[in-house]
């Protein structure tokens, strides 16, 4: 399971071709917000490339395809739009998770609130009564339950506090070896860090993939033009190097790299 961009455009989109694989997290970064929202909505059918092609699970996406056809495509893709408190509707939060579904997984719904921190109770609330993470936690969930092959996760960590993204990191990492695709967008570029295996940048109709994600973050000039902050791991990691000449592996959070830094205390403190 995969997508291939093939000569695509569509507004600043122009000529892309482009591979994403299972079994990993891709994380979209963009200065021009229109052209990341743009990409995300052409994956899931909500526009059509003027020009190209984008084949997903074997079926074709083109501006010849009809809504049938895109019908079958969104069967295998779930989708967190960026504006998904607009997700939340019906009369209570369980409702609003079952929306969609054929039959909720109750032992994964049960899971995933212990993941999120929230309580049983939530369930019967209805969505004037919570709070903006609470929201987006909600939206998220239904998102997960639909446990398709690839998830488009937009904004995601609004709201969320560190143990939430530190549970989501790790849900995320184990989910993606069931042969899953996880694309997401966020401003937490320490999340995005963390999470992805490759970084997909957009800006000045050019879209690249970041293979060394850590070179990407650790380029400060990079970070000012998408209008991003370096990880704190990472500058916490430069402001060592610039001390101490000593070798530090690349690390995705501080725990690690402050366990490679006790490791050669004895070089640090020469």
């Amino acid at each position: 399971m995969g997508i291939k961009f093939k000569n695509v455009c569509y507004g600043n989109i122009d000529k892309l071709n482009l591979d994403l694989h299972s079994n990993e997290v891709v994380s979209v970064i963009g200065a021009d917000e229109k052209m990341v929202n743009d990409f995300l909505d052409l994956i899931y059918g909500f526009k059509i490339p003027t020009e190209g092609e984008i084949v997903v699970n074997r079926k074709t996406i083109n501006n010849k395809v009809n809504d049938n056809k895109l019908a079958k495509i969104r069967e295998c893709i779930a989708y967190l739009i960026p504006d998904s408190n607009s997700m939340l509707f019906n009369i209570n939060v369980l409702e609003d998770i079952k929306y969609g579904l054929n039959k909720v997984n109750d032992k994964k719904l049960y899971d995933l609130l212990e993941l999120f921190n929230l309580e049983e109770k939530i369930l019967s609330k209805n969505y004037t009564e919570l709070s903006d993470s609470e929201k987006k936690k909600i939206c998220l969930i239904s998102i997960l339950l639909k446990d398709t092959k690839i998830t488009i996760l937009s904004n995601l960590c609004d709201y969320f506090d560190s143990k939430t993204k530190s549970n989501l990191v790790k849900y995320l990492r184990k989910e993606k070896r069931s042969d899953k695709l996880f694309i997401i967008t966020s401003q937490d570029t320490d999340f995005i860090l963390q999470v992805s295996d490759r970084v997909l940048t957009m800006s000045d109709r050019e879209i690249k993939l970041e293979q060394d994600k850590y070179n990407f973050f650790s380029n400060q000039d990079l970070m000012y033009r998408f209008q991003m902050s370096m990880p704190f791991v990472v500058k916490f990691r430069n402001s060592v190097l610039n001390k101490k000449k000593i070798k530090l592996n690349n690390r995705d959070n501080v725990n690690d790299l402050l366990k490679d830094i006790y490791r050669n205390a004895s070089k640090i403190n020469e």
